[in-house]
């Protein structure tokens, strides 16, 4: 076997809504400090943003309905944001996120464009909604995201769910009705399906088998029924489970900091063997890298890349279809002293972006944590102190090192 530390980061562009206004949307503003908003029934023709770890509550499907004219995307939520008992209906996208987690309960999308509900990365708890985007659009888009889809009405969609990306969402309890294809799994990717009803799909499930527990047959009027009653405590509770399984089978990425400053080393940990890694700052220098299968050891093939101002690494591998968590490693060896810096008193503190959820820093020899991120954990048990923290979305991961026994500066 080759000597090889197992470390690695991840920066991806972020999509930013833009700025909005409209009533609902100063209402959310408004409630910021309590965290969650009622929402009257009524239409409401504008988009809006749920803020990080807010929630919107509805009055119920058909009753608050959020109508986006046709734009771009009609709801963006930030990470552990909520949206319960709506409609949302006319736009390009209906509920978008972006690398975080979030929660959809009882509510309808329709009319839509492209995508119902689209998730780019991150995970999501979506259940009890209908999801009939349109004719022409899928129903949910999974990029690289591994939401518990349960007890939905998936039906009317070109494409009722899509899947690609090496993490495997669940399906579980779902009415697939009248779409083009119910499931596209697309490149090798993985699902679960469990306990659905498929009814009169044109396709059932496209890139990989059914499996056992599903059923093809006509579904019973009370399978196509919403469930009212949603406690916005259940939802958060049940969103509290989802969100950890779901951080469990992300890719991991890991830092290792030597005593000097300025140069440190990384490798991210990925389920399948292909995959691209972007450095998080533009000026990152990458000195070297190396890629290979944790497992046996084999070399992978992978190239620099630039993507405008970013650099970063192409592991490119489609023959390799066997996955594993944290199996292929990608290591490399970055430059870039704004993230490893030394402070005149001895200190030294790491401070980088990366939107990877689960994520390891390990300390120099001889150092131990001043201060981290809030709800880290710190390790000692080793020869070298650890810092580990999970987190979806966007973390700038800040942790502040002394020599092991120094005052406090």
């Amino acid at each position: 076997m080759k000597t090889r530390f197992w470390l690695a980061a991840l920066a991806l562009a972020v999509f930013v809504p833009a700025v909005l206004a409209g009533p609902v949307q100063d209402a959310i503003q408004a409630a910021a400090g309590r965290g969650v908003l009622e929402l009257p029934a009524g239409e409401y023709a504008e988009t809006i943003v749920v803020p990080e770890g807010f929630a919107l509550i509805g009055a119920g499907a058909g009753q608050t309905i959020l109508d986006g004219g046709g734009a771009g995307t009609v709801v963006f939520m930030g990470h552990n944001a909520a949206i319960v008992g709506c409609s949302v209906r006319n736009g390009q996208i209906g509920i978008r996120s972006q690398k975080g987690f979030i929660g959809v309960f009882g509510c309808e999308v329709s009319g839509i464009v492209h995508q119902g509900i689209r998730l780019d990365g991150g995970s999501a708890c979506l259940v009890n909604n209908v999801i009939a985007a349109g004719p022409a659009a899928t129903g949910i888009a999974c990029f690289e995201s591994n939401p518990y889809v349960n007890r939905n009405v998936i039906r009317n969609n070109r494409t009722g769910v899509l899947i690609q990306g090496p993490e495997a969402p669940v399906l579980s309890a779902n009415v697939f009705q009248s779409n083009d294809t119910a499931v596209a799994v697309l490149n090798g990717a993985a699902v679960e399906l469990t306990g659905n009803v498929f009814d009169g799909n044109g396709t059932v499930v496209a890139g990989r088998e059914m499996g056992p527990g599903n059923e093809i047959r006509a579904a019973r009027p009370d399978e196509l029924q919403l469930a009212g009653g949603f406690a916005r405590e259940g939802c958060r509770g049940m969103m509290q489970v989802v969100a950890r399984q779901a951080l469990a089978a992300h890719p991991l990425v890991q830092y290792n900091l030597p005593p000097e400053p300025g140069r440190f080393h990384l490798a991210i940990l990925y389920p399948c063997a292909t995959f691209q890694i972007m450095a998080s700052a533009p000026d990152t220098v990458i000195e070297s890298y190396d890629a290979y299968d944790g497992v046996t050891d084999q070399d992978l093939k992978a190239q620099f890349v630039v993507q405008g101002s970013y650099s970063g690494v192409a592991v490119a591998n489609p023959e390799i279809q066997e996955c594993g968590l944290d199996r292929y490693v990608l290591e490399k060896t970055f430059i870039h002293p704004a993230s490893y810096s030394a402070n005149p008193d001895g200190t030294l503190v790491f401070d980088r972006l990366t939107n990877i959820p689960r994520i390891e820093v390990l300390l120099p020899p001889g150092y131990e944590v001043l201060a981290a991120n809030p709800g880290a954990v710190i390790d000692s048990g080793g020869p070298r102190q650890r810092v580990r923290l999970e987190s979806f979305g966007l973390t700038k991961v800040r942790v502040a090192m002394r020599k092991t026994g120094a005052p406090a500066p």
